[in-house]
């Protein structure tokens, strides 16, 4: 079960990796920001209940700041780069 909390908790990185455009593009953004969440308020009820001790569910908690990480930084690039016209969907 370790292995599918680690594989799950690189959701946001497996994107960035294969289909970078997924992230930029607002539609799909939100889509993957909601399972994000979920995945966050996932991994925080496994963390502090007896099924999750001892797991590797924190893992479910880094989509949700990768994310966070990657709409500051690339999307604040992007919009100095194009100057704040917005990115076409």
């Amino acid at each position: 079960m370790d292995y599918f909390f680690i594989f799950t908790g690189g959701f946001v990185i497996w994107i960035f990796i294969f289909k970078r455009e997924l992230l930029i593009r607002d539609d799909s953004f939100r889509l993957i920001l909601v399972v994000s969440f979920i995945l966050f308020a996932t991994g925080i009820v496994l963390h502090f209940t007896d099924a999750g001790r001892g797991s590797f569910c924190g893992a479910l908690l880094s989509p949700l700041g990768s994310l966070g990480l990657f709409r500051s930084f690339v999307i604040s690039s992007l919009d100095g780069l194009i100057g704040r016209q917005g990115i076409p969907t």
